[in-house]
């Protein structure tokens, strides 16, 4: 009996992956404590939260950087060397990079991955590995331009010893760098944004089959996790899930987002909000713990599992993306005014 229980219990475990890789992106800030559930939290490492990375996220956070081309709002945009830059993408106003450019390799990890390395990022991801492919347009020019990709990811891994990677995209180089790598990211699998008409956009079928090909390449052959983002309006929670859906079930981990990357989006597990934000006028009672909002509200709400946060109507409301972290939103008051009239929703 006892070994019959056994072999029923190894097939059950069989039946399941390895392992489930999930991940959230989320660029905005006050950080979301909620997204501590995820085994990679990608950040914008320009907000104010991730001035010093504390040890206990040091192997969860990773780091945004731009291997393929700058914008004009990074802080080191300036001090790049003129002969670094190719063209320009006009779609998001940034300069394209010279991955040939011994001078942009080595200020890419001078002055981008070496800061962040001594904050405590241990984990960075890399966009716009396809950038370049707006100025190289013979096979010969594209395949010295990857050829510095790839010179480049290896002196990362050199280093920065220890350094976790994830790229997005980046097809052409996975043959080369997938043992150096942790994971491969891809948007726009049923839906994308497009950024020079500020509009959603549904992918078509050919398109999304030849995504489904590489993404399905890097999973079987080079057994990297893949995560795949969809772009979604914050209202629209229920199409969120659906496409979360369609993605688990061609089998990658979902992140359902907005263009900006800075709400709560969906993904894998989808935390629910337990939170709700209570709205007080701060002159009628200057302590929240002693108002009736927190004797006649908040206890039933913390019955039934919820955690009230408190803000007082008389300062500037919370202009952050709301979509996704509360569950609700209480107000309190009779009369106080504010200096933002509006959430975001």
């Amino acid at each position: 009996m006892t070994k019959r229980l056994i072999t029923i219990f190894l097939l059950y475990i069989a039946a399941f992956p390895a392992y489930a890789y999930n991940a959230a992106f989320f660029y905005g800030t006050p950080f979301i404590p909620e997204l501590r559930i995820y085994d990679a939290v990608i950040v914008e490492p320009d907000q104010p939260d991730f001035a010093n990375i504390p040890a206990n996220l040091q192997n969860k956070l990773y780091a945004y950087t731009s291997l393929g081309e700058v914008g004009a709002d990074k802080p080191y945009a300036k001090a790049i060397p003129a002969t670094a830059k190719m063209t320009r993408n006009s779609a998001w106003s940034s300069d394209v990079m010279d991955q040939t450019s011994l001078a942009w390799q080595n200020f890419y990890l001078d002055n981008i991955v070496a800061p962040l390395w001594k904050r405590g990022f241990r984990g960075i991801f890399i966009d716009t590995l396809d950038s370049y492919q707006l100025a190289a347009t013979t096979p010969a020019a594209r395949a010295a331009q990857e050829a510095g990709m790839i010179n480049t990811i290896r002196l990362l891994t050199s280093r920065f010893p220890g350094i976790r990677i994830i790229l997005n995209r980046g097809f052409e180089i996975l043959p080369q760098v997938h043992a150096d790598i942790t994971a491969v990211v891809a948007e726009s699998l049923f839906q994308g944004w497009d950024n020079s008409k500020q509009h959603y956009t549904t992918v078509t079928d050919n398109d999304r089959n030849w995504l489904i090909a590489q993404l399905n390449r890097a999973k079987n052959e080079y057994k990297l996790p893949v995560i795949v983002i969809d772009y979604v309006a914050p209202r629209q929670r229920s199409q969120a899930r659906q496409i979360a859906q369609k993605i688990r079930a061609a089998g990658y981990t979902p992140w359902i987002t907005n263009p900006e990357l800075d709400m709560l989006g969906v993904g894998y597990p989808e935390i629910q909000p337990r939170r709700i934000l209570m709205l007080y006028d701060g002159r009628e009672d200057k302590d929240p713990v002693e108002s009736e909002m927190h004797r006649f509200g908040a206890m039933p709400l913390q019955y039934m599992g919820y955690i009230p946060e408190y803000h007082d109507l008389t300062l500037p409301l919370p202009s952050q993306q709301l979509a996704g972290q509360y569950a609700g939103i209480i107000l309190w008051s009779g009369s106080a005014d504010n200096s933002v009239p509006q959430l975001q929703p």
